[in-house]
């Protein structure tokens, strides 16, 4: 598995984040699962959000 830089995965179980700062090979894995890369459809938190 390919981890590539500024993707964000979330752990199915609890809910945590992780941003990739350094890419590399390897699988993410948080409460004993594997983490999923999650959508692009939420702002990252340095963007604001719209409407406010």
């Amino acid at each position: 598995m390919s981890n590539e830089t500024g993707k964000r995965y979330v752990c199915p179980s609890c809910g945590s984040e992780l941003l990739v700062t350094r890419g590399g090979s390897g699988a993410l894995a948080c409460c004993g699962q594997p983490m999923q890369l999650r959508g692009t459809s939420a702002p990252s938190p340095s963007q604001p959000a719209q409407g406010r």
